[in-house]
C-alpha cells in the first residue's frame, strides 16, 4: 500500500525538509519546478505543497491564470515533468 506524506513548503519546519531534499539531489530548487509550471500555465502561484508518494516527491501547484481562473499542477519534484494538470476551475469572484 502507498503512501502518502504532504508537506507544506511554507512552514519553517517542512523549509529545513525541503533545503536538505535539494541539498542531496532528491528534489529540484522550487525556482526550477516554479519555472515548469508557468512554462504549463502562466499566472500567479498561489499555493505550494510537496507530497511524498511511492515512487518520489511530487509538488502540486495552485496558479491564477491570467482569466482568474485556478490551475492545479502535478510536477515531479526530481525531473520538474508535468504529471497531472486539473482543468480549470471557473473565474474567480
Amino acid at each position: 500500500m502507498a503512501t502518502l506524506t504532504v508537506v507544506r513548503a511554507d512552514e519553517d519546519a517542512d523549509h529545513d525538509l525541503v533545503r536538505d531534499l535539494h541539498e542531496r539531489g532528491e528534489i529540484l530548487s522550487f525556482e526550477q519546478i516554479a519555472q515548469a509550471a508557468h512554462q504549463v500555465v502562466p499566472g500567479d502561484i498561489v499555493g505550494v505543497a510537496l507530497q511524498r508518494n511511492g515512487r518520489g516527491w511530487t509538488y502540486v501547484i495552485r496558479i491564477v491564470d491570467a482569466a482568474g481562473h485556478r490551475v492545479t499542477l502535478d510536477i515531479d519534484a526530481e525531473s520538474a515533468k508535468l504529471l497531472a494538470r486539473s482543468p480549470a476551475d471557473t473565474e474567480l469572484p
